[in-house]
């Protein structure tokens, strides 16, 4: 005798069962969720090294400025107004260089920008101010803050014969001015260059 399985008998072609479609939609919906939040992560920690590289950049090429041109320079000034300190170097030829840290239009409390120009020495006037004419090296920076809280002027000169020395920071894009950095940088410079006579011009 041959038996014929009957439609209402299960076999091996049998559905899913409403439970185990939700096992398998849990399941699925785990594994996606951890793939997610890997390619996330990945992004985000991309993000940070990307800016950090950007803010060390910014900073260096600050850093280099200033101690090339300083250690050229027979003499050094640092000027302070307000928010906004000028860095002004005396260079052989009658050249003179100068730096401003100052406060772009529109920018939050505490960020600077780095300018700077190079202009002739002169007998009579005034050194020129910082303004828009003054070249962008750094567009957004702010002070070293020590862990006690105290804010590091960005640039100092104890006297005459001491070395300048300046300390930046550059704050990440994601948090307030005030918070930790993406990077900072500190460094000093001694002007070595001879002092030029005869000619009478001066840079400030």
């Amino acid at each position: 005798m041959i038996l014929v399985p009957s439609d209402d008998q299960p076999g091996d072609d049998a559905g899913l069962t409403l439970v185990e479609l939700l096992v398998y939609m849990f399941v699925g919906a785990l594994f996606l969720g951890i793939l997610g939040a890997v390619f996330v992560g990945a992004l985000r920690a991309d993000s940070v090294t990307r800016e950090r590289d950007l803010a060390t950049g910014q900073l260096q090429a600050v850093s280099t400025s200033l101690s090339t041109t300083v250690r050229s320079a027979s003499a050094v000034r640092v000027e302070t107004s307000g928010g906004t300190t000028v860095v002004r170097a005396a260079l052989p030829g009658d050249r003179c260089s100068a730096w401003a840290f100052t406060t772009p239009a529109g920018a939050a409390t505490g960020i600077r920008e780095v300018r700077v120009r190079t202009y002739a020495a002169f007998t009579t006037g005034s050194a020129p101010a910082p303004g828009s004419s003054w070249g962008v090296l750094a567009s957004r920076v702010r002070q070293v803050v020590t862990s006690t809280g105290t804010a590091r002027p960005f640039a100092a000169l104890a006297s005459a014969d001491a070395p300048l020395t300046w300390n930046i920071a550059v704050p990440r894009l994601d948090a307030a001015a005030t918070s930790a950095p993406a990077a900072s940088i500190s460094g000093s410079a001694v002007p070595l260059g001879k002092t030029a006579g005869g000619s009478g011009k001066k840079c400030w």
